[in-house]
């Protein structure tokens, strides 16, 4: 393996996925013009004009995370829901996090995750809460080699952990949540290259489900993982955040995006075929995403949004015990926050109450 082909391959897919779990980068407005730009326009004169154009601001560069809103858009719902065009926004190192555009309105909605919005909250006292969250279990996970595996937290006993630049609070508050002593694991701070694993200079990374572990197959590489969630760190993910005013002032325009979102997460973890061909062909159109790699990917994020939990109650749902357990996992990061100032999941709660016909699509899986 060639270490410089490999750190650009590797860093191009964690810039696609970064997620929860890592403070998000913030977004940057995209000039969409067309289905082959990031984001989507939906056609103006032909779409209905009920609640005008929607301004949706991602929290990283635009990827498979984001298929439930491509397929949303893609396939009519947001239109169907009364929305004459969709401009998303993408995140970016150097422009101002999804809290931001949501709290200042330059976004009705926006993807985050608890840890970034909570942080907002209790430092900048923005007014946002998160409505609903895609990913029910957080894609953190601990890769190894599978020659010398590392399956439960104790393994990780005496072993030398690579932990990314940045990730250093997430580490902790996992070592926290899976009873893991700090002090008896060696953190060694590495980039984003993944390389130091199958070199033997680390015995475990700090990774996503849906990233390093499926690009180290891909190169040949006999890996397994760990998912951080089975043991204690449970962090929703691709979560949606929207203000105080908005979710007083603008129930029904909140509840028409999520049930766009609903329908397109429906098909696309039905139909994960689809939803990767879609992503790479027409919204990351160019940026080196191949259909082999995003296949797999697709399928791995499925069992992440498709719960016991949300196939009895609905997709993006959160229940009573996840959310407390959310809080729980944030108190091991620092942060301390009130369910009432942090989640609102009366809107996604009024929407199956209303249309339970939701349900129906997630049957079966």
């Amino acid at each position: 393996m060639h270490n410089k082909e490999w750190s650009m391959q590797s860093m191009s897919r964690r810039a696609f996925l970064r997620t929860s779990g890592r403070v998000a980068a913030g977004a940057a407005a995209l000039g969409i013009v067309g289905p082959g730009a990031w984001g989507a326009v939906e056609d103006a004169a032909e779409a209905s004009t009920q609640y005008g154009p929607l301004g949706f601001v991602f929290s990283y560069s635009p990827g498979l995370a984001n298929a439930g809103t491509f397929v949303g858009v893609s396939n009519g719902f947001y239109k169907a829901a009364g929305f004459s065009k969709v401009t998303t926004y993408a995140g970016g190192a150097t422009s101002p996090p999804p809290e931001t555009m949501v709290a200042t309105g330059k976004a009705l909605i926006g993807n985050s995750s608890p840890d970034v919005t909570s942080a907002a909250i209790l430092h900048d006292g923005v007014k946002l809460k998160t409505i609903a969250a895609a990913y029910q279990l957080n894609p953190l996970a601990i890769t190894s080699m599978a020659k010398d595996p590392i399956l439960t937290p104790h393994q990780l006993v005496g072993k030398k952990m690579g932990i990314p630049e940045g990730d250093e609070t997430i580490w902790e508050a996992f070592c926290i949540c899976a009873g893991v002593k700090i002090d008896s694991v060696t953190a060694v701070p590495e980039q984003y290259d993944p390389s130091p694993l199958p070199e033997g200079q680390v015995q475990g990374w700090l990774s996503y489900i849906t990233n390093e572990p499926i690009a180290l197959r891909q190169e040949g590489y006999d890996v397994k993982t760990l998912l951080c969630a089975d043991y204690g760190y449970r962090l929703v993910s691709q979560s949606y955040i929207a203000t105080d005013e908005a979710i007083k002032n603008h129930r029904d325009e909140l509840k028409a995006i999520l049930k766009a979102e609903i329908q397109g997460w429906t098909v696309a973890v039905t139909k994960p075929d689809y939803a990767a061909k879609l992503t790479v062909d027409t919204y990351v159109k160019g940026q080196g995403l191949t259909m082999k790699e995003e296949d797999i990917v697709a399928a791995t994020q499925v069992p992440l949004i498709v719960t016991e939990e949300t196939k009895k109650n609905g997709l993006l749902t959160m229940s009573p015990r996840l959310i407390e357990e959310n809080l729980n996992t944030l108190a091991a990061s620092g942060l301390r926050i009130k369910e009432s100032d942090l989640f609102d999941t009366s809107l996604i709660d009024e929407l199956y109450a209303e249309e339970p016909s939701l349900l129906d699509g997630i049957k079966g899986l």
